[in-house]
């Protein structure tokens, strides 16, 4: 008996930086005796469509970037806030 593999790819969630970038966000699971699941995480330019890097990550590896991605945004929100202006 053959096991069957059907792979799905969901519907990316996507984000366009200032410098032109797009970061696409998708699921890849693959339906077979013990589902395999995979978070990917896709860099494109906006200059060069076809060409573009990616990373394919486990559920934890996701979140350790997703919590290390918070963290940076955090850090760089409080340097980069402007002093309080007068007093209470």
């Amino acid at each position: 008996m053959a096991t069957q593999r059907r792979a799905r790819v969901e519907r990316p969630a996507t984000i366009r930086t200032s410098g032109g970038r797009q970061l696409c966000v998708e699921r890849l699971t693959l339906d077979e005796t013990a589902p395999v699941g995979r978070v990917v995480l896709r860099i494109t330019c906006q200059r060069v469509e076809r060409d573009y890097l990616w990373a394919s990550l486990t559920a934890a590896e996701a979140r350790q970037l997703a919590e290390q991605l918070l963290a940076q945004a955090a850090a760089v929100e409080d340097r980069c806030r402007p002093p309080h202006a007068g007093g209470e």
